[in-house]
């Protein structure tokens, strides 16, 4: 995967996400964490698609961060 072709929105996501997921502590990186990450992009287009389903987003951003918790954690120094 070339991340130099996704557009600059897309890439910060994606990094964000990993950031998120090593600050975590857990090995691999997972749908949740994108929909996290996603879920917390201003000015993004998942926020404003849930508004306008009238899905509450921070009722859906709880619900994904109790999944992310059930996560296994990896734990020690080298945890990357």
């Amino acid at each position: 995967m070339n991340i130099d072709r996704f557009t600059l929105k897309a890439q910060e996501v994606l990094q964000q996400t990993a950031r998120d997921a090593r600050a975590f502590g857990h090995p691999e990186i997972t749908p949740e964490h994108l929909a996290v990450a996603l879920l917390s992009q201003e000015s993004g287009s998942v926020s404003a698609v849930l508004d306008r389903l009238g899905v509450p987003g921070p009722l859906v951003m709880r619900d994904l961060e109790q999944e992310i918790a059930k996560l296994p954690r990896v734990q020690g120094e080298n945890n990357e």
